[in-house]
């Protein structure tokens, strides 16, 4: 009799095993946004976007009040969704979060260049402040939300609220497009300057790097690059560029490939992210090797 009982409990366990990893299945794909991409034929529609719940098998359509060119791109995050939108064809993207089980948009802003975490838990994305002012006194800031927060808030990282562009001379702050995030989610990096419009000299280059420890955005992190370093000493060059084609971070560091000039000792770097997080200068003797980088595809 002991023998049957002990057979019956384990079966038991079983069973309850079985039961738990379904229900979390049926938890993890409950929950889906039903959409369609576009690009919107008629001008008086908007892509539409439902949520559609598989339990109880119920569409709920969502409400997008900006005028959407096209729906490009969804990312699930636990009962979040992350929809990017074209609002045109000049590079305006529309960034909304969707809580799920209440099929209701809990942030939404227009930006540039919005790149989800890995993980989706975080966005971020480029915006132009200040509004309504000149183009030649506005200035880009880079923004972080978090996708599950009961009530989604940016955080501006970069510049610092303090910092303010010159407002007499085009002498303000630029980011390369694209930040690059790390595989654990737990940090990104980009290239950014403070200098005359466009990528030449004079300006001042340097790596900005962002990290977040338990679920908290810390302050960022930036090293100046001694640009001057990579050209020949047979060069003498008017306006030296540093813009990056691509970057990764990889075994602690971040790699990066160049676009060519024949003026550059070379077009390949990697800096350790250590020496980033410790705001020192860096320059073509502070390359880790090895430097390389598959090529863009």
């Amino acid at each position: 009799m002991p023998q049957l009982v002990r057979v019956l409990l384990v079966l038991l366990a079983l069973i309850w095993v079985g039961v738990s990893r379904a229900n979390d299945q049926d938890k993890e794909r409950r929950f889906s946004l039903a959409y369609s991409k576009g690009p919107v034929q008629h001008p008086s529609k908007y892509p539409s976007v439902s949520v559609v719940d598989s339990v109880f098998n119920r569409k709920t359509d969502v409400v997008l009040e900006d005028y959407l060119v096209s729906l490009d791109e969804v990312y699930y995050c636990e009962d979040r969704c992350i929809v990017l939108a074209s609002l045109s064809s000049s590079g305006n993207r529309s960034l909304y979060i969707i809580d799920l089980p209440t099929a209701k948009v809990v942030y939404t802003t227009w930006c540039f260049f919005p790149v989800p975490s890995p993980d989706r838990k975080w966005i971020a994305f480029e915006k132009f402040y200040p509004r309504g002012t000149p183009l030649e006194i506005m200035w880009p800031a880079l923004l972080v939300v978090a996708a599950n927060d009961t009530d989604p808030s940016p955080v501006q990282v970069f510049p610092d609220e303090e910092s303010k562009p010159d407002e007499v001379s085009r002498v303000h702050y630029s980011i390369l497009p694209d930040v690059v995030w790390s595989e654990e989610s737990d940090q990104f990096v980009f290239l950014g300057k403070h200098g005359e419009s466009g990528w030449d000299m004079p300006q001042d280059v340097y790596f900005v790097l962002v990290k977040f420890k338990k679920g908290v955005v810390q302050p960022a992190k930036r090293s100046r690059i001694d640009v001057q370093s990579f050209v020949r000493a047979d060069q003498n060059p008017e306006r030296v560029g540093f813009m990056a084609e691509k970057l990764v971070i990889e075994d602690g560091r971040v790699k990066g490939k160049l676009y060519p000039q024949s003026y550059r000792i070379r077009d390949t770097f990697a800096f350790d992210l250590k020496s980033i997080e410790e705001e020192r200068p860096l320059g073509i003797k502070d390359i880790v090797e090895p430097a390389s980088i598959a090529p863009t595809n």
